[in-house]
This record gives structure tokens, C-alpha cells and sequence, in this order.
């Protein structure tokens, strides 16, 4: 297995980790229930405009790849968490 492997097998599993304990985090967050149910409303008003077909194509490309990004932006701010807890755990319990 070469290091680019190893990276994105690392990075499905960091995936499936960090969706189950996102999960519990935010499935009970009243801040958080808030701005997703702003969302749906802006969703749905997106949906209701009249658009043409290549307006809403470059619309849709473009929110794919926001969500895309900020998929990947997530992975990456919880493994850096993760370093960053073994970090501070090495500060405290030095070997």
C-alpha cells in the first residue's frame, strides 16, 4: 500500500468516525436545528425560482462543490483535532 493509499484509507475512516460523533453532537443542538431548518427554507426557495436549465446546472455545480469543499475542510479540521489532542496530551504526560 503506497502513502497516497494509506492517506485516503485513513481519510474514510476518520470520515465515518467524524459523522457518528457529529451526529451526536448536533442531533439535539438547538443552534445548530436552527440554521439547518434556514437552510431547508433557502432550499426550497431555490427550488421555487424560475430558472433555466443552464442557470440551475451552474447553480447546482456550484453548490455540489461548496459542499464538496466543505466536506473535505471537515475531515481535515477533525484530524487536526485529533493531532491537536494528542499534542495536548503529550504536554501533560510527557514520555
Amino acid at each position: 500500500m503506497d502513502d497516497i493509499q494509506f492517506k485516503e484509507l485513513v481519510k474514510i475512516c476518520v470520515d465515518k468516525l467524524k459523522d457518528e460523533t457529529i451526529f451526536e453532537l448536533i442531533k439535539n443542538d438547538t443552534e445548530y436545528q436552527k440554521t439547518a431548518e434556514k437552510e431547508g427554507i433557502a432550499e426550497k426557495a431555490f427550488l421555487e425560482l424560475e430558472l433555466t436549465a443552464e442557470q440551475r446546472n451552474v447553480c447546482n455545480h456550484l453548490l455540489e462543490c461548496r459542499g464538496q469543499q466543505e466536506c473535505e475542510y471537515a475531515t481535515f479540521a477533525y484530524i487536526a483535532g485529533i493531532n491537536d489532542a494528542f499534542r495536548i496530551l503529550n504536554l501533560f504526560f510527557p514520555r
